[in-house]
């Protein structure tokens, strides 16, 4: 490596002194960023669907708290396998 790019190593930019589109950091929070809030939206409708469905008499009470608990274990779950 020449003096300059010791440098530009050093500030950490890793584009050749330049501005970074994406690095492979910034990809990877985008990329789980995403992941979550699709994993949370999708946790969101399931749950306002069973309410929905309580609302409308079709489901119990018990039926909807359940479907509730499994929506939030499985969030749980995927997020804990998407940022690990």
């Amino acid at each position: 490596m020449n003096a300059q790019q010791q440098q530009w190593f050093a500030e950490g930019a890793g584009c050749g002194g330049g501005p970074c589109f994406q690095t492979s950091a910034a990809m990877l929070d985008a990329i789980q960023l995403i992941g979550g809030t699709a994993f949370f939206l999708y946790t969101a409708w399931l749950c306002m669907q069973a309410y929905e469905d309580f609302g409308a008499e079709r489901i119990s009470g018990t039926s909807m708290l359940v479907i509730w608990c499994r929506s939030v274990f499985l969030l749980m779950v995927l997020l804990y396998l998407l940022v690990s």
